[in-house]
Formats: structure tokens, sequence, C-alpha cells
């Protein structure tokens, strides 16, 4: 989920997707059970443009506390492996909470340009880079940390919806989710967290 107050949330949510990982371990079948999917690249610029707009509008909305766009924006398969819409917006609005009584906070850094656009099955896939400023208090220190919003279109490109990969510990997660994510379309490596001297 694109949530860019990750350092708080998405590491209590985690626990969430530590269970959902135990549980594909527990399954092999699951992981192997996705067919290789190559999918055809799109030459879509209206496409991409209303990717990064639209990526650039969840991320803003998580930093403004806005959970239920966030939600609205959010690829279903992942609000509803994550315990559904109403808790994820509780548990969000809750850990906020926390983070702000404890000094920290977050503010978007940029938003990078998309990853090209794959079609396969008439849906669109893509990612876009989104990077984050974290202030953690106590000692103050100041991070910059990169996640990629994994995005879907099922209109050709007019609306996305989005996962946060920062809260997903494992990538083969995502064939269950998207089980036709193109073989052909790579993710950018994950990145550590950077420290910053302000």
């Amino acid at each position: 989920m694109p949530a860019l107050h990750r350092a708080s949330t998405w590491s209590k949510l985690g626990s969430v997707m530590k269970n959902l990982v135990i549980i594909l371990l527990a399954c092999p079948c699951l992981l192997c059970s996705c067919t290789t999917n190559a999918g055809k690249t799109v030459n879509n610029a209206e496409g991409r443009k209303r990717l990064k707009e639209q990526a650039t509008e969840i991320a803003n909305a998580v930093v403004a506390e806005d959970f239920e766009t966030v939600a609205d924006m959010t690829y279903p398969k992942c609000i509803e492996m994550m315990g559904g819409r109403e808790h994820i917006i509780a548990s969000q609005k809750q850990m906020r909470g926390e983070t702000l009584a404890s000094g920290g906070s977050i503010q978007i850094e940029r938003v990078d340009n998309p990853g090209e656009i794959v079609e396969s099955r008439s849906v669109f896939y893509s990612y876009v880079p989104v990077v984050a400023r974290i202030l953690r208090p106590m000692p103050k220190q100041v991070y910059l940390m990169k996640a990629i919003y994994i995005a879907v279109s099922l209109d050709k490109g007019n609306t996305w919806k989005f996962i946060d990969d920062a809260g997903i510990p494992m990538r083969e997660i995502y064939k269950q989710m998207i089980p036709n994510w193109p073989s052909n379309l790579a993710l950018p490596p994950k990145e550590v967290p950077t420290r910053i001297e302000e």
C-alpha cells in the first residue's frame, strides 16, 4: 500500500504480512502456481501521465492523513489480504497518531517517473518509485526511503490502483495478489533507507 508513513505504519502492519509469508512458505505450491506470462510494452503517454499524477495523489493523501483516499486507491486484493478497508483505515489512523505524538514526521521528497507500461491480458501494469523524507526523533535522525508503488490499471491507463512494496517482505507475494503480473516487467531492487545530514 502506498502509505508513506511506512516507518511506523508498515513496520506494525508487517505482522500481517509475516503471517501471509508463513502461509505461502507452508504451501510451496502457491508460490509456484503462477505461469510465465510475458506481456507487451505499451507506448501510452497519457497513461504514464495519469499514472504519475495518481501516484502523487495517493502519496500526498497519506501525508495529509486522508486514509480513506489511500484505501480507495490501493489495489483491492492488497486491502483484502491485510484485513479489509475499515481495518486498514483505523489502523493507519491510530499509528499515525502514535507517530505524531512521538515527534516523528514524513514528507514527500519526490515522485519519480514511472517505469514502462506492460499490457497482459488487457490489463496494464507498471510501477512508480516514490522517495520520502522521514524524521525520527530521540535522537533526531533524518532518512530518505524509496518505495516502489506497483500499479495496475483495468481501463487502459485511465485509473490506477497501487501496492506499496515497502510493506511486503517477499516480492513473490505480488504474484499471489496479481497472478497475471507480466514476467517481462522487472521491478527495481529494494533499497535500504539512507540517513542524511541536515
